[in-house]
């Protein structure tokens, strides 16, 4: 609540200023956090409302739903992921060697997300004995405390194959680590353990969205914030399944949801476009029915 600029006093905020703080939260932090915190808020101007401080509270009918997905999520386009895994390969080759260090770590963590379609709380937790020779085991993930726990559900438990230059980078940066357990992360923060999602949003995705020219100005305001957040590599993913045409019980599978209606609930437009897209009939149907094309058909009855 403290980094948010507020241009106003307490006592003159209004519900636009509070939406306004929600957006800027589920830009900057993950879903979970940016709810406990919008919660957190307002449990405080209740609080003051008791106390008569404030007259009214203005987040008192403002939210943030449980469903992430009530409007199709943001994906982008193959030209900005080019963006990004170019930036990546820049940050790691930086000429300031603290910069290539940090990098080296964060490269291989953007790949591996761009070609498993991993969610970031698994990649953040996976141990180095879950990379196989052809793919990946996901087993483990951080939960809403950050800490490791199982998937989140039992359908993340999956198998995903990943391209093998991806996983030599990965590969190749556990060696030069000198980690061997099967039990050490693949990943580590500086103090050896795993990675926060907030600590990586902040000191590597940031970054990664300002090299590859992915910043969007905020009105009123002159900080510039991601267009998208970690997230939308696994969207991007998704896209790729769905443009390869693998099926559907494929796609459930390789994302790790439960069923195929949550696949169908967050990726179903996308389906469906490439549905309409693959179907070819230039007549119509009833050409097809007739054999021949329907203009013909008219002439030959005039």
């Amino acid at each position: 609540m403290r980094a948010y600029s507020w241009d106003k006093d307490l006592q003159g905020l209004e519900a636009p200023d509070i939406v306004a703080f929600r957006s800027w939260l589920l830009k900057n932090y993950s879903r979970d956090q940016a709810k406990k915190v919008l919660s957190s808020f307002h449990s405080a101007l209740l609080e003051m409302v008791t106390q008569g401080v404030l007259a009214n509270d203005p987040a008192g009918k403002i939210s943030i739903q449980q469903s992430r997905y009530k409007e199709p999520v943001q994906i982008p386009s193959v030209k900005e992921a080019q963006a990004m895994l170019r930036a990546a390969d820049n940050l790691a080759n930086h000429r300031n060697q603290s910069i290539a260090k940090h990098w080296q770590r964060y490269r291989p963590m953007v790949y591996l997300a761009a070609d498993s379609g991993m969610r970031p709380q698994e990649y953040l937790a996976i141990p180095t004995g879950d990379v196989l020779e052809k793919r990946v085991r996901v087993s483990q993930a951080l939960d809403r405390s950050n800490r490791i726990g199982p998937t989140k559900t039992s359908a993340g438990r999956r198998y995903i194959p990943v391209g093998s230059d991806t996983l030599e980078m990965v590969s190749h940066y556990v060696r030069m680590s000198g980690r061997s357990d099967a039990d050490d992360f693949v990943f580590p923060g500086s103090h050896g353990g795993h990675q926060t999602y907030n600590n990586f949003l902040r000191r590597g995705w940031h970054t990664l969205m300002e090299k590859a020219g992915l910043m969007e100005q905020q009105e009123d305001n002159e900080d510039a914030s991601p267009i998208y957040a970690p997230y939308c590599l696994r969207h991007f993913y998704a896209s790729m399944l769905i443009a390869q045409n693998k099926d559907l019980k494929t796609i459930q599978e390789r994302m790790g949801h439960a069923d195929a209606a949550m696949t169908l609930n967050v990726y179903g437009h996308l389906i469906r476009i490439q549905q309409a897209e693959k179907i070819d009939e230039p007549h119509g149907v009833v050409s097809r029915v007739l054999g021949t094309p329907c203009g013909e058909f008219v002439a030959q009855g005039l």
